[in-house]
């Protein structure tokens, strides 16, 4: 995450988020312990079901820090 956060800072990017299941309480400790905040939810409707989603963003991207 950090290499990724550096390389975006070095394209030119200010800020970067992504998306993960709403109940992988594990994804969501990571995220958190490396600084993001939670900047949206969503359902997703798929064939088989709906996925529920929170979006986690760093911005600045120095927000991302060692966990």
């Amino acid at each position: 995450m950090h290499r990724m956060a550096w390389d975006l800072a070095a394209r030119g990017y200010n800020g970067a988020s992504l998306w993960v299941i709403r109940e992988n309480a594990r994804a969501r400790r990571f995220y958190e312990l490396l600084g993001g905040a939670v900047v949206a939810e969503r359902e997703d409707r798929r064939a088989y079901g709906v996925l529920n989603e929170v979006a986690y963003g760093w911005r600045p991207l120095d927000q991302l820090r060692p966990g």
